[in-house]
């Protein structure tokens, strides 16, 4: 029986994945081995984590869920900087500055995000969930990727995932907000944030009155870019709300999903109704399922939009920068609630 930690530059292989160093030949003799305490855990981890990297990145191996890590990230990022969420070839995504912060953490994984922002779009608290090969404490995992990441881009919150998180299909719902300033001047460090409508004439009571035209399950397809239209292009909104505050208009949405470029089409035309040029009746009809994009207003710029939040139902257990747990859940629909 072998009395202490054996170690050995040729260690016992199964299909290529070291499991025993060469003095252990059994279980048994891994248990004498590393005796007790610290360093019973540390051979078993030795062994886990030689399994992890054999199965980094085969994403058809039964056994990558058991053996990754899933972390959830809420991330703020400043959308004038890439050309959407996604992973684009010339590297601007959000995605990619993510991926990019990771290789250098020795990490491999894609995240995935909650909703896919098209270019110029900013997000406050976007979601994405990544599966890692370490054992990472959140809080460091948040510290060692902010000193990575761009300034445009910071992770606010980590958390280790519940079982059977997905950052996009176990989302619930969507929330966006659109930002509007509605004056002669604007102010130079709100500029790239907002939609500067300048000059009178708004009747932005018009327009609350016609925002809740938009709740309900309804067909989409006159607020959907014609060149990326699906087939099916009707969606839930379940909440949709206009508040102004002096010079600012707030649009807030939420939904299941959104079509491309939905929401910036929901603000051109609500601009529409409360420059007078049209009516309720008219929004009405773009609601049909029979109209088509051509009918509708322009498509709002991507400056005032930001991804507020996901809603999901289940619990996640947040930690910040300073290390403090905000365990809350991340907020479920709110559906019809008054404003």
């Amino acid at each position: 029986m072998v009395t202490g930690v054996q170690t050995c530059a040729l260690p016992i292989c199964c299909d290529g994945i070291p499991l025993l160093c060469a003095g252990c030949r059994t279980d048994e003799d891994a248990t004498a081995c590393v005796g007790y305490g610290r360093q019973r855990r540390a051979h078993f981890h030795r062994r886990v984590h030689s399994l992890r990297i054999f199965f980094r990145g085969t994403s058809d191996s039964p056994f990558v869920d058991e053996l990754m890590r899933q972390y959830v990230l809420e991330i703020a990022y400043d959308g004038g900087a890439f050309r959407g969420w996604q992973s684009q070839p010339c590297g601007r995504g959000v995605q990619d500055s993510l991926e990019r912060a990771l290789r250098e953490l020795k990490e491999k994984d894609r995240p995935v995000g909650a909703g896919r922002t098209d270019a110029g779009v900013h997000a406050r608290a976007q979601i994405a969930g990544v599966r890692l090969s370490r054992d990472w404490e959140p809080r460091r995992l948040l510290l060692a990727l902010n000193a990575k990441l761009p300034p445009s881009v910071s992770v606010i919150r980590t958390a280790l995932a519940p079982p059977g998180f997905h950052a996009r299909a176990s989302a619930l719902s969507r929330t966006y907000r659109y930002f509007i300033w509605n004056s002669s001047t604007c102010y130079p460090h709100i500029r790239p944030y907002v939609l500067w409508q300048p000059g009178e004439g708004y009747d932005w009571r018009r327009a609350k009155g016609a925002v809740r035209l938009f709740e309900g399950p309804h067909d989409f397809r006159a607020f959907c870019r014609t060149e990326e239209c699906p087939g099916n292009t009707i969606r839930t909104v379940l909440r949709a709300r206009l508040k102004t505050r002096g010079r600012l208009v707030v649009f807030s949405v939420e939904a299941d999903s959104f079509l491309t470029n939905m929401i910036r089409i929901m603000v051109g035309s609500l601009l529409e109704i409360a420059k007078g040029r049209r009516d309720e009746e008219w929004l009405e009809t773009l609601l049909d399922g029979v109209s088509t994009r051509a009918m509708n207003a322009r498509t709002a710029s991507p400056a005032g939009l930001f991804f507020w939040r996901a809603g999901y139902p289940f619990a996640i257990d947040w930690c910040t920068a300073s290390g403090t747990r905000e365990g809350k859940a991340t907020e479920p629909p709110r559906g019809n609630d008054p404003a």
